[in-house]
């Protein structure tokens, strides 16, 4: 976290983040918003 409360990401190109200890995929979260159906 920055100063002023951006998050600064660096290292990763594979579309993955880890947030406390877990790791998230994006395209996992942008697949399940685009079969929402709102």
């Amino acid at each position: 976290w920055l100063a002023d409360g951006n998050i600064e990401y660096l290292g990763r190109n594979d579309f993955q983040v880890k947030i406390r200890g877990f790791r998230i995929e994006l395209g996992e979260i942008e697949d399940r918003l685009s079969r929402h159906p709102g």
